[in-house]
């Protein structure tokens, strides 16, 4: 079994700075970080993948969607945001080596309506 720890303890932004945490992890008996994919190029997330990879930490992702980015969303423009962020998630977890991409990506974050269920309408 393999244990790791999620870096948004820290921070949604792993930097350099950062690297003194995943050493004492990596020390303490941690297996992998996971990473929170919220910016960033795909050099960036190849380093820190490289990086991590070299120390024989493995690496999990996560991602998530704004509520501009909301795939339940009844427009259509704001579905396909989503599907781009989707897609530059998948991208950003390649480039990081990512073994396991997770979310919450099924629909934006804590985003509610505060209003009852309806009658289910087809999508645009």
């Amino acid at each position: 079994m393999k244990i790791g720890m999620n870096m948004l303890l820290w921070t949604n932004h792993v930097t350099e700075q950062h690297f003194g945490i995943v050493d004492d992890l990596k020390k303490t008996g941690y297996d992998g970080i996971e990473l929170f994919f919220g910016e960033g190029s795909e050099k960036y997330y190849s380093e820190l993948g490289n990086h991590f990879s070299g120390m024989d930490m493995g690496v999990t992702g996560v991602a998530s969607l704004s509520a501009e980015e909301n795939i339940a969303s009844p427009d259509k423009k704001v579905r396909e945001a989503g599907l781009e962020r989707l897609k530059w998630s998948i991208d950003m977890g390649a480039a990081a080596n990512a073994e396991v991409l997770c979310g919450p990506f099924h629909s934006t974050f804590a985003l509610f309506t505060r209003k009852p269920p309806t009658p289910r309408k087809e999508m645009e």
